[in-house]
């Protein structure tokens, strides 16, 4: 396994050289292909670059495509998969639409709007340069009582899609045998039909044919369901935790983090070094590590499914032709919403430009991270940094309602008839003591008050709109 992973990360290495040859000055769309690569409940404390946590899984893949390019230190994510997926597709806080927890595919009738603009419809419709789009993985933006024809992802502008409605366990119709990583209901362009292959390998081995059959520029996401439940152990050649280490949670969690990174390596490697050199990288999560493959002395309880600091800090590495400092950190304010517009921002398509379904200017929550791409060195374009987590889905009000926002230092919780929770993150990775729970100084209180005028502020302008 471990030679596997450095021939793996030497071809990364050299195919991604040429990533660094020359700045593009945005005057002119920085074009290319876009791969966008999504894990699924994948927290920073799980890789290796990060430093993060000293028990980390090897994730040699995955950090060398941090060596080659910018990864972000503050990049964060609704604690949950719907949310987050609709979120980085359309450049816009849950809120909006209505969807701010994971769908519950069997009794949830509930899906995202046709009309809302995602990314492979703006290419479509704004771009000046004809990309060819398709998506590999998990989708789970629509329930089967609200979309039972299972073509939900090209309703919603992709060409092409392969992978599964939801979450591995869940089908459309039921065959009598347990389901997950290896027996799962792959849909290919509505078509569904049940195969016996572990889902990462089935991913990436989809992801190169269609990167094969594209023409180009492309816009291709693979959307894996790694880490997400269930923790079923990997191949035994594409993780090297121990016999004794897979016996509990934690050690199968990170056998599939392991296997995600060897099939992230295989992909990358699998791709012809040119296409590579002409394509822009993104690595991400879409939410934080599993409560079960949580490891000390962080806290389970403040992993997935929470605002806390493990449910909502991601991994996200951008590497490609904008980047020019490789292996360098930027410490901006970021946040899933942040890939639409730069992804709009490669294909050469200004946010004014975009309309909504009612004709007026489209209202974006997230901001291009090129110039921090190009320059990691810039400060946060944000001042403050918002996420939330509520249940629904739909129209308000909801019967849960959590939101947080931060700054460079302070980060406030409130969740609805709880009292407020206030954190110094200064120098931490976790959250640490709630502020609240003592007199606060001149300074967190001072941070208390400017964080809730934000947080009200919020409360006004995110507002259900339905698209």
């Amino acid at each position: 396994m471990q030679r596997f992973s450095v021939v793996i990360t030497v071809l990364i290495f050299g195919a991604l050289c040429a990533f660094a040859n020359g700045v593009p000055n945005g005057s002119e769309p920085v074009g290319g292909n876009i791969l966008l690569l999504v894990a699924d409940d994948l927290g920073m404390d799980k890789i290796g670059i990060y430093g993060e946590h000293p028990g980390a899984p090897n994730t040699p893949n995955i950090d060398a495509l941090a060596a080659r390019g910018v990864r972000f230190r503050n990049a964060y994510a609704p604690p949950s998969c719907s949310p987050a997926r609709a979120s980085i597709l359309t450049g816009r806080y849950g809120r909006r639409i209505g969807l701010g927890a994971w769908i519950r595919m069997g009794t949830f009738a509930f899906e995202v709007p046709p009309a809302t603009l995602m990314i492979p419809g703006m290419l479509d419709r704004y771009s000046p340069l004809k990309y060819d789009h398709a998506l590999v993985g998990k989708w789970h933006l629509a329930g089967f009582r609200s979309s039972p024809d299972l073509d939900h992802p090209r309703k919603l502008g992709f060409r092409r899609f392969s992978g599964s409605a939801g979450n591995l366990k869940a089908s459309s119709q039921q065959d009598g045998e347990v389901r997950g990583y290896y027996h799962w209901q792959k849909v290919t362009d509505g078509v569904a039909s049940f195969v016996d292959e572990y889902a990462t390998t089935v991913s990436v081995d989809d992801a190169l044919a269609y990167i094969d059959e594209m023409s180009k520029p492309w816009f291709l996401m693979v959307a894996f369901n790694a880490a997400h439940p269930p923790l079923d152990i990997p191949p035994a050649e594409l993780h090297s935790r121990s016999d004794e280490e897979l016996e509990d949670s934690i050690g199968k969690y990170d056998a599939m983090v392991e296997a995600l990174d060897a099939e992230i390596g295989r992909l990358l490697s699998g791709i012809d070094p040119e296409v590579l050199a002409d394509t822009t990288v993104i690595f991400m999560s879409d939410g934080g590590t599993l409560r079960s493959g949580t490891a000390p002395p962080l806290n389970p309880k403040h992993a997935k499914q929470t605002i806390y600091e493990g449910g909502t800090n991601i991994p996200l590495i951008v590497a490609g032709p904008p980047v020019s400092a490789p292996g360098s950190e930027s410490d901006a304010l970021v946040h899933v919403v942040d890939i639409f517009p730069t992804i709009a921002d490669i294909a050469g398509v200004h946010p004014d430009q975009l309309l909504d379904p009612n004709g007026k200017r489209l209202v974006l929550d997230g901001h291009t991270l090129l110039p921090f791409v190009r320059d990691p060195r810039l400060p946060s374009e944000r001042e403050y940094l918002y996420t939330e987590l509520f249940r629904g889905p739909g129209k308000p009000p909801y019967y849960f309602d959590a939101r947080a926002v931060r700054d460079r230092r302070f980060k406030l919780i409130r969740r609805l008839s709880q009292p407020d929770e206030l954190y110094d993150l200064q120098g931490r990775f976790d959250d640490g003591p709630n502020l609240l729970e003592a007199a606060l100084n001149a300074e967190a209180q001072a941070a208390y008050q400017r964080l809730s005028l934000e947080l009200e502020r919020l409360e006004k302008e995110l507002t259900y709109d339905g698209f």
